[in-house]
């Protein structure tokens, strides 16, 4: 599945996420900091496949196809374990990767 990595996650309020220096928090970035991030009782085959994965959507600025099969349930199933990994940031990421517009990106901004 076509992965669009330039888009923004969202805040409550409908705005963009930040992170450092104004900048939008993107797709790209949280994806990255999932594949890196090694949760308690990775497996020595787990770390290879995220590090591939990395590799992966690291060469990509602005999309990158993901396996439906492989790939999208490893991120989610990861990203689940992972504690900086909040609800409201999880069900963005899930939606996404699911092939569905973020569910955050019609709310107004106040």
């Amino acid at each position: 599945m076509k992965i669009d990595l330039k888009k923004p996650l969202k805040n409550l309020d409908g705005s963009n996420a930040k992170i450092n220096e104004g900048i939008d928090l993107t797709i790209r970035d949280l994806l990255l900091q999932i594949v890196l991030a090694t949760p308690d009782k990775m497996m020595p085959e787990d770390k290879v496949t995220d590090s591939l994965l990395f590799l992966k959507i690291q060469a990509q600025k602005i999309s990158v196809d993901l396996d439906t099969s492989k790939e999208i349930p490893r991120i989610l199933n990861k990203a689940q374990e992972l504690d900086f990994i909040n609800v409201l940031t999880f069900t963005q990421l899930n939606q996404v990767l699911n092939g569905n517009e973020n569910p955050l990106k019609t709310l107004n901004k106040s």
